[in-house]
């Protein structure tokens, strides 16, 4: 009897246990197949089974009523395939277009997501488009600049057209409120021609991506699409924006001197102490209707929480050089383009990069040392 009850407990814990109990073998069974059919289904199930179905119902947000017909291509628009497109054309569900400039900062953020799109959605009716929407005189005035970014942001995938004088923007700007005319600005549109949705400087692209996902699924297509991969910045507005020209009033009222900032060519003195987002100048600067100028001995100081730094500038020389210090520091937080001394090498108007820092510069003192006749356009900073 004690060998016998021995025998049992041996083969309890010898044996595998689902062959001696049958309420562990059907879960062992039950959890296969569902992990089989997981695997065969692919990460799709997944999203769509598990998580599509309360993200794609609650967390995306269109911007826009959908009351609104959207404006359409017009002639003026120059195209670099050569032909004249038209808002969901070849029976196309979703149009995405894409207002940018070559010396746009934020748009650095939106071209390999469009192009990604372009990939991704093309074949399920998806539109993208570029419009060259021009900010600064010198890409008016030089397409170089345009053909430059064309090649080097992948913007051949597909069509973009130049608008030379805005008529398609200041179209956008009347039929929506929340179309802005500078910087990166993305608009989708459904199957029916009308206005969903409105990205700002790139913020937030993964929700754009929901909303063309929930755009295409209105128009029929039977497809279940992965979740789009979240973006770093979902939230981040930009830190500070500072546009050097003498019609933005909210650059005007963030700068401090005691000389008053005017028209024309004056003598500045630099100011100290300066907080988050303020700006001031030292030496002799000329302001116009488009940028700020050096003359002589320019010094532009500002104060920035961010990640990431980008100036604007025109060069009218073949060579300029610009100094970059932090806290009185050279050659720190900087990207590629600027050396360890804090000097960065301008070989034409454009847009450059002088700040790179893996975690967030709180209120650092950022100082430029501007050489004669250098145009200042744009300073950007950027939370990651």
């Amino acid at each position: 009897m004690y060998q016998t009850l021995l025998w049992r407990r041996i083969k309890y814990f010898l044996e595998p246990v689902w062959v001696f109990r049958p309420s562990v073998r059907l879960m062992v069974v039950v959890g296969s197949l569902l992990f089989t059919s997981m695997v065969f289904l692919g990460s799709t199930f997944l999203d769509d089974v598990l998580l599509g179905v309360k993200i794609r119902s609650s967390t995306f947000q269109e911007s826009e009523s959908g009351a609104v017909e959207s404006p359409g291509f017009g002639s003026n628009l120059v195209w670099n395939d050569g032909i004249d497109h038209k808002i969901n054309e070849n029976k196309g569900n979703v149009s995405v277009i894409h207002f940018w400039s070559s010396a746009c900062v934020t748009c650095r953020d939106a071209y390999g997501r469009l192009a990604e799109w372009q990939y991704k959605y093309n074949k399920y009716g998806v539109r993208v488009y570029g419009i060259y929407s021009p900010q600064f005189d010198f890409e008016v005035d030089d397409l170089k600049q345009f053909e430059n970014a064309i090649n080097k942001y992948g913007m051949k995938r597909y069509p973009v057209g130049i608008d030379f004088n805005f008529e398609l923007t200041d179209a956008f700007v009347k039929a929506s409120d929340t179309f802005n005319s500078a910087g990166s600005v993305i608009v989708i549109i459904d199957k029916k021609g009308f206005l969903r949705h409105t990205i700002i400087d790139a913020n937030n692209l993964s929700n754009g991506e929901l909303v063309i996902q929930a755009l295409l699924s209105e128009a029929k297509v039977k497809h279940r699409f992965p979740l789009p991969v979240r973006q770093a910045r979902i939230k981040g507005k930009i830190t500070t924006n500072i546009y050097f020209n003498n019609e933005d009033t909210n650059s005007a009222n963030s700068f401090v001197g005691k000389d008053k900032l005017k028209d024309g060519e004056q003598i500045y003195t630099l100011e100290e102490g300066l907080l988050d987002g303020q700006w001031s100048l030292g030496g002799t600067w000329s302001r116009n209707e488009s940028s700020i100028q050096a003359v002589k001995n320019g010094v532009l100081s500002t104060v920035i929480t961010g990640k990431r730094v980008f100036v604007v500038v025109g060069s009218a020389y073949a060579e300029d050089y610009l100094g970059v210090v932090i806290d009185r520091e050279s050659g720190v937080y900087r990207p590629p383009e600027v050396d360890k001394d804090g000097v960065l090498k301008i070989t034409n108007s454009g847009v450059y990069q002088i700040i790179a820092s893996n975690k967030t510069l709180n209120k650092k003192d950022l100082k430029l040392s501007v050489p004669d006749k250098l145009k200042i356009y744009q300073l950007i900073v950027l939370p990651n």
